[in-house]
């Protein structure tokens, strides 16, 4: 939970469908907008975090899933893709020749 260490599960999950349930650094928000995940951080026990999981409509979810398809699609989410790393190496080797 180091600010700005951010791990690709967050995104895999999105990638994969599903709304994650993440418990990542302090600034996460700066990354990944707030209405996209389920932050652990929250709620004041597992329990509590199982509780809304388990109770959770289906109105809410699919809100979950519209909101990470919007951000899977904006620019902000792009700097993640496999795109953008390889340009990014790309430029570095094309400098370096």
């Amino acid at each position: 939970s180091h600010p700005g260490y951010l791990t690709e599960k967050i995104l895999d999950a999105m990638w994969a469908g599903s709304v994650p349930v993440y418990s990542g650094p302090p600034d996460i928000d700066d990354y990944i907008p707030p209405n996209c995940y389920v932050d652990a951080h929250d709620f004041p026990s597992v329990h509590d975090l199982v509780d809304y999981l388990r109770t959770m409509d289906s109105t809410r979810y699919m809100n979950y899933l519209s909101n990470i398809q919007r951000f899977l699609e904006s620019e902000k989410a792009h700097v993640f893709s496999s795109d953008h790393f390889y340009a990014g190496l790309k430029s570095v080797l094309d400098d370096d020749l």
